[in-house]
């Protein structure tokens, strides 16, 4: 008998005994009038009691169901780009149990477009990670101008003035303090400083961002150039410890711990990436070291392939190159 059924089962039998001992009283101190006295004042006492009783059920019901889902080995998460806060979670874990960590996206400013802010949270995450191995896979300069114009296709035809609301709600997030013309201003509006761009330069474009398609493209061009250049120091650095550049699409992103020893999966967040209008990237949290297995194996073959099939080409172009 669960705690729940045990406090149901008390509750009825104090209640039970509290109507006959009542019963009991009246019928000697009032006679058959008193028992019908005496049930209606205990009817009124037993509901107000049942009404204490139930708010305390629901309290406790309600905090075993939370126990409950957070103990679940595999739950869905909020879809991108809240998803970057599980994402900082999962990296937290890997720096208190010494994990290894790989990454799989379409792009190392992963959010930075969406939400610079949780993208920053994320980055500085990254490079709290000290020692913890880091193998970072994204897209080519190929395949990332292949993935701008798919993400952002559904605004090729759109007019200024439908494009407007969408730019200017970028612009508010990006732009904190207006006195701030010329900076990003991403994380300190009192310094107006943009710690991520190069030499403390100012990210002049996001000024110059105007409403159209072709604006946007360039913007999110730049935006992606300048955080691969981060990486790279990250890598220089000793923060990350490999990167990969892919050729083709990832069947969907995904952010791995593994363990140091067996290098096999501990825990990992898939994410799958739709590029299609009124859609949004969902994904899952998982630790089932079997669903996480096979994932795992899934975009490993993907991105074993691919890499191989990369210098395979490469080795080609250097043979035509000599002949």
């Amino acid at each position: 008998m669960n705690k729940i059924s045990k406090i149901d089962f008390w509750f009825l039998l104090i209640g039970v005994f509290f109507i006959l001992v009542i019963m009991l009283i009246g019928s000697i101190f009032f006679g058959e009038n008193g028992i019908a006295l005496t049930l209606g004042a205990a009817s009124v006492f037993l509901a107000l009691l049942g009404l204490v009783y139930s708010v305390f059920s629901s309290k406790s019901l309600v905090k075993s169901q939370s126990k409950i889902l957070e103990n679940l080995s595999t739950r869905d998460i909020s879809p991108f780009p809240e998803n970057i806060l599980e994402i900082i979670e999962l990296m937290e874990l890997c720096k208190e149990k010494n994990y290894l960590l790989n990454i799989y996206t379409d792009v190392p400013g992963y959010g930075i477009f969406s939400q610079n802010i949780y993208w920053h949270r994320y980055y500085d995450k990254i490079t709290e990670l000290g020692a913890i191995p880091v193998h970072w896979y994204y897209y080519s300069e190929k395949q990332l101008k292949t993935q701008r114009e798919l993400q952002f296709a559904p605004w090729k035809n759109t007019k200024e003035e439908e494009l407007k609301p969408y730019i200017d709600r970028f612009k508010k997030r990006v732009y904190r303090d207006k006195q701030c013309h010329n900076s990003c201003n991403l994380l300190d509006s009192e310094k107006c400083r943009n710690p991520m761009a190069k030499d403390k330069e100012c990210y002049v474009f996001y000024h110059d961002l105007q409403y159209s398609y072709e604006s946007v493209i360039e913007c999110v061009a730049k935006l992606q150039n300048i955080t691969n250049n981060i990486i790279r120091q990250l890598q220089i650095a000793g923060v990350i410890t490999k990167i990969f550049r892919l050729d083709y699409e990832l069947p969907f992103f995904a952010w791995i711990a593994l363990n140091k020893e067996t290098k096999q999966p501990v825990e990992g967040i898939i994410s799958y990436n739709v590029y299609k209008e009124g859609m949004v990237e969902k994904g899952f949290r998982t630790n089932n070291s079997q669903l996480l297995k096979i994932f795992y194996d899934i975009i490993q073959a993907n991105v074993s392939t691919q890499l191989r099939d990369q210098k395979l080409r490469e080795s080609e172009t250097d043979e035509t190159s000599a002949v």
